[in-house]
């Protein structure tokens, strides 16, 4: 089974600053890309005392929203297909967050979502960045978050940016390392460099809050404890080839 990454897009030059990186990921995983456009439909108004229905025209321009995204979405996976990429596109009739996170859990063959973290477009004008914290707490597969403005813009050419170097935060607990896998694998394929980094309570700060000089010495020690935990770690993935 192909493995695949799936890139929601909202029709907008934001949400599209995501295809970069899925590009990047593709190339380096061999994985095929899915482009994700979820049209809400109109919705009834709802209210104690009354049902406002739908107006008949809300439909005709949602009918014309979803014959224009399948035209947009057949344009970007042409752009994606023209770099050599295996791409598909999908659209869906749901609310955004939620279709994201179902797509994921009902095709194993997903492996990751890349998507912008801000986005605008389209007649029912969702923000994307309150769609990816809701993705964030749902999905169950990695999520890569690309930070984008509102004046950046997409060239129709672009290259895909190089992965040089991978941060990974770790805290000494199992919940942390699961993060290590996803950065195992990605700088596998991509040749970059991980950096392991963790933090405890700086020890003067904390000092003046209670009696010294104990707590300085109970700082030193965690400090030196998570220093050896980090070089731990950091041998066994250099066993690894990283």
């Amino acid at each position: 089974m192909t493995k695949r990454i799936v890139v929601p897009l909202d029709g907008s030059r934001t949400a599209e600053m995501a295809l970069p990186h899925a590009a990047a990921m593709s190339r380096a995983t061999g994985y095929g890309i899915v482009l994700l456009r979820v049209v809400p439909p109109p919705v009834v108004v709802n209210s104690s005392a009354w049902t406002i229905a739908t107006p008949p025209n809300a439909w005709e321009g949602w009918e014309e929203e979803v014959n224009a995204e399948g035209d947009y979405l057949a344009v970007e996976s042409e752009r994606l297909r023209n770099m050599g990429l295996e791409v598909t596109a999908k659209l869906l009739e749901d609310d955004p967050a939620s279709a994201i996170v179902n797509f994921a859990e009902r095709h194993p063959d997903v492996a990751m979502v890349v998507m912008s973290t801000h986005g605008r477009g389209g007649l029912s004008r969702w923000l994307l960045g309150s769609v990816a914290e809701k993705v964030l707490h749902a999905l169950p597969v990695p999520l890569l978050l690309v930070r984008s403005r509102e004046d950046e813009m997409l060239h129709a050419e672009f290259t895909p940016p190089e992965y040089k170097s991978l941060l990974v935060p770790l805290d000494g607990s199992t919940f942390a390392e699961q993060a290590l896998k996803q950065a195992e694998e990605i700088a596998a394929v991509t040749g970059a460099r991980v950096t392991l980094v963790t933090a405890v309570p700086e020890g003067p700060v904390l000092g003046e809050l209670v009696t010294p000089p104990a707590l300085p010495t109970i700082w030193e020690d965690e400090a030196r404890k998570m220093q050896q935990y980090l070089d731990e770690v950091a041998e066994r993935l250099r066993a690894d080839g990283l």
